[in-house]
């Protein structure tokens, strides 16, 4: 017995390590091609079915497994599936990354947070549109420009300048102060002055259209832009890229990202320069207009001490410099009779700077999230030397803004508190609310100058009249918003938000002509302002089926008053706050198993006490600010994407506006006259794109894949002034796009305003009509590395 006993113990010694051994653990980290993390993929085990999904930074985790080897199978809508072989040692966690590839045989989901939480797109009861990095990368947008008419009745006008000037259904154009709200990472562009323009290392751009007051605030009263960067990676990539064209174009970008602790502390930096030869002629001297550089950087430091705490520390920088800013011509007829010319005295250097450091701080507990979101801002817009006002080769008028150290630069200071509920939450209820603190403070120095030239009209001239002001407002705002789930298919949403601005503003005016004395033409005032609303919002929702979604929202817009800086009529000193109210019904529908998707929406606005910028009867060239305009516009949007064929995509975006003044009076020589009955200008009649892209391989092992790419955008009649009196009647563009990829490696050529389109693409009248034309052909090639 005894040896029996031993000779067993002898066959089971060996075992008893193995039975002893802990198991092992596998931790992955999944990211899609741009280097971007892949959220709520499934991951599974083939081999014992055990499935997880990742987490918001694309990670997953299996733990308790026993030593062997496994297969994961990575699933997720708009990705390709695909299967990993994977050695599980025991007692120890053995890391994967991988890179999924984008499925070409269905749409991809798109997350967006434009109510301040993670959704699905198109579960969200909103008018949205989200132009991915896919997206940015496959319409070559390089500046806040190009995403014209890429948004249903979304409008951004070049009017000489990189300032981004964006109307949406009509509405924000129609004073100096923004309607179209713009936010940078969270971070809010206070003014046209400090607005971010340039697009680059971008995660996605979403645009919301319609007031959107209750979450935003102020100046949201046409809609919302909301640009977000890459978020730094736990895994190092990133890319260079040089492109280069006509017109002397070259432009390089790159941006690198990655962990310097792993799974704790995040590094990403980036940037870009561009660099282009004016297309314009000087006839005046035959020299080169509007040559631009601009150049910028960002670095975004990210710390994850716990599951719990975040801390995210960003700075923005850029410059954009334009030499001959505003190329227009005397009017449309010597426009398009002798295109792209110019006939100036004076040329000079218009720079946009801005430095925007920011820290977030986010919370996230077992029921809410919290977040801390501050932000300064210096930025400035000046120029070198004197700009010609009259556009012509004669000395009658002429202005700058020059840098000076206490005037032409604005600061200011944003602190929002955020705090929801958390997204994937059972409850029937899911909310958000939250202060938000606003600062800012613009001195500015305006040299305003008649000319020699100007001696038959103004006896006085030549001289110059130096206007200096300085604008401080302070915002207040409190905001909350709910969402109730009546039941699984129907819910509702609430939200309402109060507004309290303050503004002070002190202003003075000097004239100055050689030979004579300066006079005070008007004496340092100060007065102020003050300005509040409630902005509310209803929602009512229902899911019809699991593919279609509808909607109906009223909502009410607000754009705060202010002060006019260049008119000593006390009778338009300041204007008060513009409103509207808005209507939406919309449906949101997916078919053929996520192949189709079709966006539509239907839409009302009713605005008054409008905010009109016009001469002053009487005045000379005074200008002014004043709440004389109500309008009513109404129209519909429609968002189609549809991949009928692996790797064929079709896209067509539409939006019809039907905007009218229902009240305008304007000046008309010494009196007012009503304009009732005007088109809304900036509004083209439709905006619409329509491209196709396909891309496959040239070898079944898809090493050496190949892009081709065709767009056409087309633009309905629209007016560039009040009085409708610069029009510009329909017109397209026509681009197309060529590449080759392969490993890491991608070549593209491109060509846009393929058939030299001649169209307008800004007009005003001051003392005449000037207008300037949009951009012609342009070409070039594009090379980028991924790593």
């Amino acid at each position: 017995m005894l040896r029996q006993i031993i000779i067993l113990l002898f066959i089971l010694l060996p075992s008893i390590p193995v039975l002893a051994q802990n198991p092992g653990n596998i931790q992955g980290y999944i990211f899609r091609e741009d280097g971007s993390p892949s959220a709520h993929a499934s991951v599974r085990i083939e081999e014992n079915n055990k499935g997880t999904k990742t987490n918001t930074d694309g990670r997953f985790e299996f733990s308790g497994l026993a030593q062997g080897e496994y297969t994961l199978v990575i699933s997720a809508i708009g990705l390709e599936t695909q299967k990993h072989k994977i050695k599980v040692v025991s007692n120890e966690t053995t890391a994967i990354k991988i890179k999924c590839s984008d499925n070409t045989t269905e749409l991809q989901t798109v997350t967006v947070t434009a109510e301040k939480q993670q959704n699905n797109l198109q579960n969200l009861p909103l008018a949205i549109s989200a132009i991915t990095a896919k997206k940015i990368n496959a319409y070559r947008i390089w500046s806040v420009k190009d995403i014209t008419a890429l948004v249903p009745n979304l409008f951004v006008s070049n009017i000489g300048d990189e300032r981004p000037y964006i109307t949406i259904r009509g509405v924000g154009a129609n004073s100096t102060t923004m309607g179209v709200a713009m936010f940078v990472d969270d971070i809010p562009q206070t003014s046209l002055q400090n607005a971010y323009s340039v697009i680059n290392d971008v995660d996605r751009i979403e645009v919301l259209r319609g007031p959107q007051g209750t979450l935003y605030g102020r100046n949201a009263i046409g809609g919302v832009i909301n640009i977000y960067s890459k978020t730094p990676a736990n895994h190092w990539n990133g890319f260079a890229e040089i492109s280069s064209g006509n017109y002397g174009m070259q432009r390089y970008s790159m941006a690198i990202n990655g962990p310097l602790i792993k799974d704790k502390l995040f590094l990403k930096l980036s940037g870009f320069y561009h660099d282009r030869e004016g297309y314009i002629t000087n006839l005046f001297d035959n020299s080169t207009f509007d040559h631009y550089t601009g150049y910028g950087t960002s670095a975004t430091l990210l710390y994850k001490p716990s599951a719990t705490w975040d801390f995210n520390l960003n700075l923005n920088t850029y410059q954009n410099k334009n030499r001959g800013a505003y190329p227009y011509a005397a009017n449309t007829a010597i426009a398009f009779s002798n295109p792209y010319t110019t006939n100036q005295n004076l040329n000079t250097w218009v720079n946009q700077s801005s430095v925007q450091p920011s820290l977030k701080i986010g919370y996230t507990g077992r029921n809410i999230a919290v977040k801390s979101i501050s932000s300064f801002q210096k930025s400035r817009f000046v120029s070198t030397g004197l700009m010609d006002g009259d556009f012509s080769p004669y000395d009658f008028t002429s202005f700058t803004y020059l840098e000076l150290p206490d005037y032409n630069y604005q600061n200011s200071f944003t602190q929002e508190i955020r705090v929801n509920s958390l997204p994937g939450s059972p409850s029937k209820w899911k909310w958000t609310g939250g202060a938000l603190y606003v600062s800012e403070k613009s001195p500015a120095l305006y040299d305003y100058g008649i000319g020699k030239d100007a001696v038959s009209a103004d006896p006085y001239a030549p001289y110059r009249i130096i206007l200096t002001s300085k604008s401080n407002f302070n915002i207040w705002s409190v905001f909350g918003q709910t969402t109730y789930r009546i039941t699984d298919l129907l819910e509702v949403t609430a939200g309402l938000r109060y507004d309290d601005e303050s503004k002070e503003f002190t202003n003075s005016q000097l004239f100055k002509k050689d030979g004579f004395p300066d006079r005070v033409l008007l004496k340092d005032s100060t007065r102020k302002a003050g300005y509040n609303a409630f902005s509310p919002k209803l929602n009512i929702g229902w899911q019809l089926k699991d593919n279609i979604k509808t909607y109906l929202s009223y909502s009410r817009g607000f754009r705060a008053g202010g002060f006019n800086e260049q008119t000593t009529n006390p009778n338009y000193i300041s204007y008060g706050s513009e409103k509207s109210n808005n209507y939406k019904f919309g449906v949101k529908t997916t078919a053929l198993n996520n192949q189709l998707r079709i966006n539509a929406a239907l839409f009302y606005i009713h605005w008054f006490d409008m905010q009109t910028t016009g001469f002053l009867p009487g005045s000379g060239n005074q200008q002014a600010t004043m709440n004389t305009g109500e309008a009513k516009n109404y129209g519909a949007e429609i968002e189609a994407a549809y991949i009928p064929v692996k790797g064929l995509q079709l896209e067509y975006n539409v939006g019809y506006n039907h905007a009218r003044y229902e009240k305008l009076p304007l000046p008309e020589g010494t009196t007012m006259k009503d304009f009732n009955g005007n088109k809304v200008f900036l509004t083209p009649q439709y905006t619409s794109v329509l491209a196709a892209q396909y891309q496959a391989a040239f070898t079944k092992t898809n090493k050496v894949r190949y892009q081709l790419r065709a767009e056409w955008n087309s633009i309905g009649e629209i007016y560039f002034d009040l009085k409708n009196a610069i029009r510009q009647s329909p017109y397209s563009l026509v681009n197309f796009k060529a590449g080759l990829s392969f490993s890491k490696f991608e070549l593209t050529a491109w060509i846009r305003n393929t058939f030299k389109e001649k169209y307008l693409a800004f007009g005003y009248a001051q003392n005449g009509t000037f207008v300037m034309l949009g951009t012609p052909q342009t070409f070039g090639i594009s090379g980028r590395v991924n790593f």
